[in-house]
């Protein structure tokens, strides 16, 4: 016997309840994930599926890449200011850096990565079959893993002059690297102290970039066990009421935090089986969905480096769901800020689109602090986000 549209929407407060209270703090690759990845399997399997559990190897932390980065263009000024013909060595010390540090916010492996720790995490997933001929694919997804509470993210004022940091460090770092270069062809000694201010305001980021990992992990009931919480809740509605030709895949990834690790590793294995080639495939990333203060929002176009832009066709559907729900009306925002799994989505191919509920101003409630927790969480706009998601998945089995 189906249930009825609503039935499954007290659920996902008792998930992020028990992600962010019962287990708390669950930092990538720690106990903490594996034991919220553990939980979540052990619920798909109550309400009837056969869930999957599949192990990666991550770096245990975010920081390290602009860490390492920066931490090279302070070398390259020593060479460079330090060593006679320093300038060559400075050149591609510092230019070094630059490129890791892009090849990272590109997603993509590099030599940074070797020298950071290394960690077991896990993603967990599971399938819900449609009623009748496979036409499309939808995955909905979710993160398990928490941040730290880094000083930059303490207050909206240093974070958003955190947002100019790394891409003022990059700047300087090239500016750097451009006056070594010249220093090949022109005797440039004389105008040394040229790279004083560069070079001061990169070591004031490096040490910006050293100070997150020795804070504490959030419980992170918004970031990110509300969207967790609408991944599974949605699981067991869909186990009852599967759509016609729409295959929907289940997946919480770990390690989103750290650089979507997770993602990344989910869909190199499972790309083939996705079938992007042939059926249209949707990747819909569910994160910081029930922060208070935030609205019923979607990105529309999420930049990083890389850029994780919303399909059309679900934009033209969302706009649909909200002209005949208006109550569901999700406002569409543009971000610069952070990532999301969609990025990964991006970088492979699959249409996407990503639930980030952000306030009117484009802030996103309680980010990577303590405050993330339970009493912030509005019941009301998680279950909105539930309901918004079964109008959509409806219009796109049509």
């Amino acid at each position: 016997m189906k249930t009825g549209a609503n039935s499954f929407l007290p659920r996902a407060m008792k998930h992020i309840q028990y992600l962010s209270e019962k287990i708390g703090p669950r930092g990538s690759t720690t106990l903490a994930e594996a034991k919220a990845a553990e939980y979540a399997k052990s619920y798909l399997e109550s309400v009837g599926f056969t869930p999957m559990k599949e192990s990666f190897t991550s770096v245990t932390s975010a920081w390290w890449p602009a860490s390492i980065g920066l931490g090279l263009a302070l070398l390259g000024a020593l060479f460079f200011w330090y060593l006679e013909a320093g300038y060559l060595l400075g050149l591609i010390i510092t230019f070094s850096g630059v490129v890791f540090i892009l090849l990272e916010l590109s997603f993509k492996s590099n030599p940074s990565r070797w020298f950071i720790p290394k960690g077991k995490s896990q993603n967990v997933w599971a399938i819900v079959p449609a009623n009748g001929e496979v036409k499309k694919r939808v995955i909905l997804s979710a993160h398990l893993d928490t941040h730290r509470t880094p000083l930059v993210f303490s207050s909206s004022m240093r974070l958003k002059l955190f947002k100019y940091l790394i891409p003022l460090g990059l700047l300087f770092m090239i500016l750097n690297s451009i006056f070594y270069g010249l220093n090949i062809f022109f005797d440039l000694s004389a105008y040394k102290n040229l790279v004083l201010i560069p070079t001061v305001f990169i070591f004031f980021t490096f040490l910006l970039t050293l100070q997150p990992d020795f804070t504490p992990f959030v419980e992170g009931a918004n970031d990110n066990a509300s969207g967790v919480g609408v991944v599974l809740s949605m699981a067991e509605y869909l186990k009852s009421n599967p759509l016609n030709n729409t295959q929907v895949w289940i997946v919480l990834t770990g390690c989103e935090e750290v650089g979507s690790y997770g993602a990344d590793a989910f869909l190199r294995k499972h790309k083939s089986k996705l079938d992007i080639d042939n059926l249209p495939v949707y990747w819909i990333t569910y994160d910081s969905v029930g922060g208070k203060g935030g609205e019923l929002t979607y990105i529309d176009k999420h930049t990083f480096l890389t850029v994780a832009q919303t399909s059309k066709d679900i934009v033209n559907l969302l706009n649909k769901v909200g002209t005949d729900n208006p109550t569901l009306k999700a406002v569409p925002k543009s971000s610069r800020s952070g990532y999301t799994d969609s990025h990964i989505a991006e970088k492979f191919g699959l249409k996407n689109v990503t639930f980030l509920h952000q306030t009117k101003d484009g802030a996103l409630p309680f980010w990577h602090r303590q405050s993330d927790n339970l009493k912030n969480i509005d019941k009301d706009l998680v279950e909105r986000t539930e309901k918004l998601t079964v109008k959509l998945l409806k219009e796109l089995d049509v």
